[in-house]
């Protein structure tokens, strides 16, 4: 009775996670790039609007062409530019009103086709952050705290008299000086 017993089988090895071909920046320093924008900032509506529908464009094109990183901070600056920004401006209530002029129509345009794509920038958004994690990226934030961290010594290290320590060092206790002494006075008479 022969019987050949073959070892279990085992699936194939893990193929070794690959680093992505083009290693996006973080996805909080892509969105720390919308940051500042002020509705003050232009000089009216129908100029943030001109700069919204370029944003949108260039969002558009860098999807086409892969280029994920840039396409995700045009369309947050479009975005931002069209939910945020032109309806904080002190004349928005005025432009709104005036529903039929050239401006508000693309306005209105913009901002329907911005809220269409949402959900593909979204996706966008998820491929970069899935590449930050196979690339291991780090924010600038998280970069400048590790930073801090290396140089600072630890606690127990730090020295009393460090600079930054002298402030909040408790002063030493020393005797009184013989001369500033109330005993002497009593002495003398």
């Amino acid at each position: 009775m022969s019987s050949s017993i073959s070892p279990p089988s085992r699936g194939s090895p893990a193929v070794p996670s690959a680093k992505p071909k083009r290693v996006y920046p973080h996805l909080a320093d892509l969105v720390a790039r919308t940051e500042g924008l002020q509705p003050n900032n232009r000089a009216s509506i129908q100029a943030w609007v001109e700069v919204a529908k370029i944003h949108w464009k260039q969002a558009k094109w860098h999807r086409e062409a892969g280029i994920l990183d840039s396409a995700y901070v045009d369309f947050l600056l479009a975005f931002t530019i069209v939910a945020d920004i032109i309806p904080r401006c002190s004349g928005f209530p005025t432009f709104k009103t005036s529903g039929r002029s050239q401006s508000y129509l693309e306005f209105e345009q913009l901002s329907k086709e911005l809220k269409k794509k949402q959900d593909d920038f979204i996706k966008v958004k998820k491929e970069i952050h899935e590449n930050n994690k196979i690339s291991g990226v780090q924010s600038a934030a998280q970069l400048e705290a590790e930073r801090i961290r290396v140089q600072s010594p630890p606690a127990d290290r730090i020295s009393s008299a460090s600079p930054e320590n002298a402030s909040k060092r408790k002063p030493e206790v020393r005797a009184k000086p013989e001369y500033l002494s109330a005993r002497l006075i009593a002495k003398d008479r």
